[in-house]
């Protein structure tokens, strides 16, 4: 039923294609020396760790609240936003992919009945095993709380559903954690997950460099939230969809790790591995 009303509702959708461009993400452009400062968004981060994450699609409806990251969403080269009639639609449609391809999958809505429109879709996805996260906007941080238009607790709202993680990001300071959290809660429990992020934080100026520096502090804070390592342990390739894959590139550095880990002392370095059943029989493919 969920897959046949995505159906019905996506084919009456605007679907806006975001503009694609040779680079493979926003972070990678910022890589190339120049001379100019540059700055990032918490926006714009958000749509950077996405795709990081291997969401390729974000499905949502428009609001006051989420312009600013609705136009990040946008301006990213590699995420393709799908302008849903109702938020209801739009967490059902992110379930349905999910369940098709495996992926993370992402959801966007406004505040107030906005969010709480998002409400059918996450609990199915959360029944459904599946991975999705919503992402939705609040007012003025300054003013959660007050008796203003459209104000609810969204994470009470969508613990009670179900949900295991739902945050609300109340400093720019704490995007990079509670996203990074969300998505790994999403990808090792299998489930929907939450964050809720003001109009204003969306806005901040996450982080600046300064003229000439190059690229490395947008490196590095694009690692800090990088989920391929607790994809890893579960044998997942954010970027190929595939349970069954391993990121050869993660598994090079692992295993570099591992040989640069010899010493003297210690020829023969121990490694503990705690990923339960999961780890069954992997014995013999370890020790190799």
């Amino acid at each position: 039923p969920t897959a046949r009303v995505t159906e019905v509702h996506v084919a009456h959708t605007t679907r806006r294609s975001c503009g694609r461009s040779k680079c493979s993400s926003l972070l990678a452009r910022m890589e190339v020396a120049d001379e100019g400062a540059r700055s990032l968004t918490v926006a714009e981060y958000v749509a950077e760790a996405l795709v990081s994450a291997g969401v390729t699609h974000v499905f949502g409806g428009h609001g006051g609240t989420v312009i600013t990251l609705i136009n990040a969403i946008c301006s990213h080269p590699n995420l393709e936003w799908i302008y849903m009639r109702n938020e209801n639609n739009a967490s059902l449609a992110a379930a349905a992919q999910a369940k098709l391809t495996g992926k993370l999958s992402c959801c966007v809505a406004t505040s107030g009945p906005g969010a709480t429109n998002l409400t059918t879709g996450l609990v199915a996805a959360a029944k459904d095993k599946v991975r999705v996260i919503a992402i939705t906007g609040m007012k003025l941080s300054w003013k959660v709380d007050h008796a203003d238009f459209q104000d609810c607790d969204q994470t009470d709202i969508f613990r009670a559903g179900g949900l295991s993680f739902s945050s609300t990001v109340m400093n720019k300071a704490a995007v990079v954690p509670l996203l990074r959290n969300a998505i790994a809660a999403a990808y090792e429990q299998h489930t929907a997950v939450h964050l809720a992020i003001p109009q204003d934080i969306q806005e901040e100026t996450l982080i600046r460099q300064a003229r000439g520096r190059g690229g490395k502090l947008f490196m590095n804070l694009h690692r800090l939230a990088n989920v391929h390592p607790a994809g890893l342990r579960y044998g997942y390739d954010a970027n190929s969809g595939d349970v069954n894959s391993i990121c050869p590139r993660a598994l090079n550095e692992a295993a570099c790790v591992l040989n640069n880990a010899r010493s003297p002392e210690q020829p023969r370095p121990r490694i503990i591995i705690g990923v339960g059943s999961m780890a069954t029989g992997a014995s013999e493919a370890i020790i190799q």
